[in-house]
């Protein structure tokens, strides 16, 4: 038991506060017992009432005594009692003790008439709401642990969060120096446009049911988990060209155009903010739809769309498509020469064509539109077919039924169609060689062609002498000899 002491008087007399206390936590007050005594070590001796008064924390207790008091040493207590008294806020408390004892005795020759005291002790500071200690674990979707310093054994706890628009939602009650909260993922909708975001929590402390002090706040920072990703589906690819899926049933080399759309989106609030989707061979597109170029290459192409969301995160998705090889329709081959009825090559008197060629077109997996027609020149001006049909490629060669006439040339062609257009190859047959010709009015003359009227033609080279002639000078015929004409020149 802990003691206040007044001053000694005459030597021998003093009053003591005595006193003791026991603690209530969770009402924050001390209940203190206390005695005021008189104590003297030489000879005392009264028996009157005497008068007495205590003060405790401001509370006074006052009376009158009449137990008396004798001998040569001894001590009586004046007046006891017990005083609740209430602690601060924080939990701490000083108390203040005063005390008068009325003796009203002559002692060792001297008249005493009042005995005083006075003093303060200070009670030990009641423990009030616990407070946060350490905590680990910064990822939505896994363990927080939340570690807290508690100040009696007694008390439990309740922990809430705050966190965007979440307003003080519960994490766990009953709580005693540590609680594993699993943070939960709606937290990632709080922060659609970050990664990680800050919110606050709240410590509640609780002694049985009555909350022991003020809450206690501390503000967390968490992650959104690197696998909150924006989501991507593998890009959507049509025939751009009308008409091209329906005849092919694929895409064609230098026809074909993509039509690309994708679906994609962010995660847990997330947006796409951008989207870039490569075409293998072709180039980079933006946007959640385009059209691409011509595709120039036949085999795999391959299309790979990355997006990335408001958080500067990224999914990818690809799709391969097959390309069919294709080219234009090419002529090889393509000549005609004049021949007799059964095919046989004959330059000077042939009244018939031989029309060699060869084509080539592309299958395009055998689904590729393919027709030829040999056609020749009219004296109309219209093209006129000798023949036609069909074929991926043709090496041979073609005796016509019709005639022409040996004095004239003549135009050919071939076209070669597929799907996508014709393609021509042209050939002229000249008239069969004459020596020497004259024309039907007898009013022209043409040596190795046929003549005009009105003109004298020369067809083949003109030597004299052994030189080749410069047909610009006057000329005198002087016969011919192993198929060259002879002429000598006049200045």
């Amino acid at each position: 038991m802990a003691s206040i002491r007044s001053s000694t008087y005459k030597s021998h007399l003093w009053l003591t506060f005595d006193y003791s206390y026991s603690q209530n936590v969770a009402n924050n007050n001390s209940s203190i017992s206390w005695s005021l005594v008189l104590h003297w070590d030489a000879s005392l001796n009264f028996s009157a009432s005497k008068s007495y008064s205590v003060t405790v924390n401001g509370t006074n207790y006052s009376g009158t005594y009449t137990g008396g008091a004798s001998g040569g040493s001894g001590s009586k207590t004046i007046r006891s009692g017990t005083t609740s008294v209430g602690h601060n806020a924080d939990g701490t408390k000083s108390v203040s003790v005063s005390a008068s004892f009325n003796i009203a005795v002559t002692y060792s020759g001297t008249y005493i008439g009042s005995m005083n005291l006075s003093g303060s002790f200070t009670l030990p500071t009641i423990p009030r709401a616990s407070s946060f200690g350490a905590i680990s674990g910064n990822t939505i979707g896994s363990a927080m642990t939340i570690n807290i310093n508690r100040a009696s054994t007694a008390f439990t706890h309740s922990l809430w969060y705050s966190f965007g628009n979440i307003s003080w939602a519960g994490i766990a009650s009953g709580v005693g120096t540590s609680t594993t909260w699993t943070v939960p993922m709606d937290l990632c909708n709080q922060i659609g446009n970050a990664t990680s975001g800050t919110g606050t929590l709240i410590l509640r402390t609780y002694n049985g049911s009555t909350q022991v002090g003020e809450d206690k706040y501390i503000n967390f920072t968490v992650n959104v988990p690197a696998s909150v990703v924006p989501w991507v589906s593998a890009p959507s690819v049509s025939e751009a060209i009308s008409g091209l899926s329906a005849k092919f049933g694929g895409y064609v080399k230098g026809k074909s155009q993509l039509k690309v759309a994708i679906s994609a989106g962010g995660s847990y609030s997330s947006w796409i903010t951008q989207y870039s989707t490569s075409v293998s061979g072709i180039g980079t597109y933006g946007g959640a739809s385009f059209t691409s170029g011509v595709l120039w290459n036949a085999g795999t192409v391959t299309i790979t769309t990355t997006v990335t969301d408001s958080r500067g995160r990224t999914a990818s998705a690809s799709k391969t498509v097959t390309v069919l090889d294709y080219y234009s329709p090419s002529i090889s081959k393509f000549n005609v020469v004049r021949c007799n009825n059964a095919g046989t090559i004959d330059e000077n008197a042939g009244a018939y064509a031989r029309i060699t060629y060869a084509f080539s077109i592309a299958s395009v997996g055998s689904k590729n539109s393919n027709s030829f027609a040999l056609q020749y020149l009219n004296d109309a001006g219209t093209w006129v077919n000798f023949t036609t049909g069909s074929g991926y490629s043709k090496d041979t060669y073609y005796v016509t039924t019709v005639t022409f006439d040996v004095n004239k040339e003549r135009q050919f062609r071939i076209a070669v169609t597929d799907y996508f257009g014709t393609w021509y190859a042209y050939a002229t047959m000249p008239p069969t060689f004459t020596l020497m010709n004259f024309s039907s009015d007898g009013r022209g003359i043409a040596v190795g062609t046929t003549a005009e009227s009105g003109k004298f033609k020369i067809a083949i080279p003109v030597y004299y002498n052994g030189q080749l002639l410069d047909l610009g000078k006057i000329m005198v015929f002087d016969g011919y000899e192993n198929g060259k004409i002879k002429f000598h020149t006049i200045d």
